[in-house]
This record gives C-alpha cells, sequence and structure tokens, in this order.
C-alpha cells in the first residue's frame, strides 16, 4: 500500500522538530537589518508523532485476524520510514513486505507476526527493543546488515523460508531460544556483541555461521532440538581448536535434546 510509505517518510528517520523559512528583510533608512540579512521562522509540528502512530495503528489493525476489513493481501513497502513503538502483534502479512532501512524506535513488536512472503528488513535499524517472538517467517527473511542496538527476541520463530542476517550487528542480548531455521540461513559476518542464545534451536536446513564475530559474552548452542543434517557450519567445523571459549557448549558439537511427549 503507498499510503504507508508516503506518510510515515513525513519522519525520514528522525522526529520533524520545525520547518525554516527564510525571509530577506530590506533595510530602512537609519534602521533596520542589513541588506540580505536572512531571519529564520521555526513552525512546530507537534503532531507529527501522532499522526504517524496512528496510521501504524490503523494499518496494524486491519492485518489482524478479527478485522472486518482484511488488508493482509497487500504488498506494504515501509522502507527509510521512521517507526516509533510500532506494535504489529498477531499481524498478518500475506503479501510482499519491505521495511529495508527502516528506524524503529522505542519497542518494535511483532509477536506472533506471521509472513506469507517476503520479508525485508535489511539495514534496519532497531534502537529499542525488537520482538519476533513467536513470529512464523514462511517465505525469504532478510536481516541483513540490520542492527539492533536493545535486546533481540526471536524465540520460538520459524523461518520455514530461506533467512539472511549477513553483516547484521546485535549490541546487546540476542534470544533464538527454541527457533526453528528450516531453510538455508545465513548469519556470516554477523556481529553480536552481547549474550545470544540459541539454545533448544532446530537446524533442519544449511545454517552459515561463517566469518561471525561472537564477542566476548556467552553464546550457546545448548540442548538443540536438532543438528541438521546438515550440520551448521562455523569458522571451527574443520578445526575445533578456532572455538571461541564463549561459545558453548564446550564439548563440540551439541548434543541434541529430543523432546519428551507429555503424559
Amino acid at each position: 500500500m503507498q499510503l504507508s510509505a508516503a506518510a510515515l517518510r513525513s519522519g525520514a528517520g528522525q522526529q520533524r522538530p520545525h520547518q525554516t523559512r527564510r525571509h530577506h528583510r530590506h533595510r530602512s533608512p537609519g534602521r533596520g537589518p542589513r541588506p540580505g540579512q536572512v531571519e529564520k521562522h521555526h513552525e512546530y509540528h507537534q503532531n507529527d508523532r501522532e499522526v504517524r502512530a496512528t496510521i501504524v495503528r490503523v494499518i496494524a489493525a486491519h492485518l489482524r485476524p478479527e478485522t472486518e476489513y482484511s488488508w493482509s493481501p497487500n504488498d506494504f513497502d515501509f522502507r527509510t520510514t521512521y517507526l516509533e513503538d510500532a506494535d504489529f502483534q498477531r499481524a498478518t502479512f500475506s503479501g510482499a513486505t519491505r521495511f529495508n532501512g527502516t528506524t524503529f524506535s522505542g519497542t518494535a513488536r511483532f509477536e506472533r507476526a506471521t509472513f506469507s512472503n517476503t520479508a525485508r528488513f535489511g539495514d534496519a535499524t532497531f534502537s529499542g527493543s525488537a520482538r519476533f517472538g513467536d513470529a512464523t517467517f514462511s517465505g525469504s527473511a532478510r536481516f541483513d546488515g540490520a542492527t539492533f542496538s536493545n535486546t533481540a527476541r526471536f524465540e520460538r520463530a520459524i523461518f520455514s523460508g530461506s533467512a539472511g542476517c549477513a553483516g547484521a550487528i546485535s549490541s546487546d542480548t540476542a534470544w533464538f531460544d527454541d527457533a526453528t531455521f528450516s531453510n538455508t540461513t545465513v548469519f556470516g559476518d554477523a556481529t553480536f556483541s552481547g549474550t545470544t542464545v540459541f539454545g533448544g534451536a532446530t537446524f533442519s536446513g544449511a545454517t552459515i555461521f561463517e566469518k561471525v564475530d561472537f564477542g566476548a559474552q556467552p553464546i550457546s548452542f545448548a540442548n538443540s532440538k536438532r543438528w541438521g543434517p546438515p550440520a551448521p557450519v562455523f569458522d571451527w567445523s574443520v578445526d575445533i581448536t578456532l572455538k571461541p571459549a564463549n561459545v558453548e557448549p564446550q564439548d563440540w558439537p551439541p548434543v541434541v535434546v529430543s523432546s519428551v511427549p507429555s503424559s
């Protein structure tokens, strides 16, 4: 839908505090400003934040299952927009969705969202918490070059299509516990500076962790539910002595933990 991009780009990466007007004033005899002097007038738009928030709320409401008129089949283009405390919980995106270069300020909520088509978050910036817990990505999901400055939560997320986080930067805690990666997934050149948990994850597609910077904080792949085939590929897949000490478990590769049916 064109409404999302056209209206939300008015923020263009920041809350617009004012517009500047320049007026050339003519010098009056004996007083007044010099010829060509420029006076700046500031016109404040304090409602920009509310306008963008309202637009997002309306769009999100029409993407949830209980809506009377669903907008889910549409393609959505949010590229380079500025979204503050965006709440897309339980939203269903059936068409292609593009958040490339989007700036998410505050908490970005996509819990239990469903992406049935292409989902693009490449080069997006999440300055607040990014929450994708229980989200489902059936098509290609791309987070290449994205920046997560706060907590990133992907627990129990399902990636059944190809996924990419190449060059992504996570500066805080990242949770991928119990996530499922069923197709080709590339984390190459990603950076994890905070504690990162892949515990209980399922890796059943080709998953690449080559040239990843795992920093110095604890990184856990313990208790995986499935470890291939094919097994995930790391820089130390051939030479175990290259494995960083902060990557767990110490006994590599991780032991697969089978789920026990409840009685």
